[in-house]
């Protein structure tokens, strides 16, 4: 029977929302920067970055740094930048908020009281170090053991390995682990595959479910704490 001993989070929308300070401001941050904007204009860049992007997402089996995708775009256009590519992609990381996803601290706060642990597992082109700032802007002192992103590692859910290593890192059996996530392809199909002990799906954007899969559907943090009473 599943015992809860540590929690995983996925970090996109399900403890903080990537949203944009305002349309293109992720983009807007880089070109603010190009130095000869004649080679390429403000919408081409947003169309392209757009259409880039998608196909990165709908294809990618590893995931990489978003300064090289940085690298690609301007050298592809022999843009210039007055500053580097380093610098450009955290202003990038910068141009979104980063709010929590309402019920998160009252949760955080049912692990620590249980002296259940916790960490995020993050599908993100963002550097490692701008997806923890982003986190914690929200606490006074970040609450997750580990904050892993894909960007770093290379490995990206649904991979088990990703699971994998955050569990060695922790020093958990992912038998005795919950993850939950909001995406059931690759939260939930990497949870699946990694034997996880108990997988919630954090459904609260009433996307259409999965029956291959097995999980446990919730809409609110208050519900999933409920659940995961049982298993202390």
């Amino acid at each position: 029977m599943f015992k809860l001993k540590y929690v995983f989070f996925d970090c996109w929308d399900t403890v903080i929302q990537l949203k944009e300070k305002f349309p293109h401001s992720a983009i807007k941050a880089i070109y603010d920067h190009v130095i000869n904007k004649e080679n390429i204009f403000y919408d081409e860049m947003i169309k392209e970055d757009e259409d880039f992007l998608k196909y990165y997402f709908d294809n990618a089996t590893f995931d990489v740094n978003q300064e090289a995708l940085i690298a690609y775009m301007c050298e592809l256009h022999n843009l210039k930048l007055d500053i580097s590519y380093k610098e450009a992609s955290y202003l990038s990381s910068m141009a979104f908020e980063a709010p929590l996803i309402p019920g998160v601290k009252k949760f955080l706060a049912f692990l620590k009281e249980n002296n259940i642990g916790c960490s995020i597992l993050s599908n993100s082109i963002q550097a490692p170090e701008h997806t923890v700032e982003l986190v914690a802007r929200n606490f006074e002192k970040i609450p997750f053991d580990y904050i892993l992103s894909s960007s770093y590692y290379a490995v990206r859910k649904p991979d088990p390995r990703f699971y994998n290593l955050l569990a060695n890192k922790v020093g958990v059996d992912l038998a005795n682990v919950a993850f939950i996530g909001d995406s059931i392809s690759s939260d939930i199909a990497g949870a699946n595959a990694a034997n996880v002990g108990f997988c919630g799906y954090f459904n609260w954007k009433n996307k259409p479910g999965n029956k291959k899969y097995h999980y446990y559907e919730f809409k609110s943090y208050d519900e999933l704490e409920t659940e995961l009473k049982k298993y202390l």
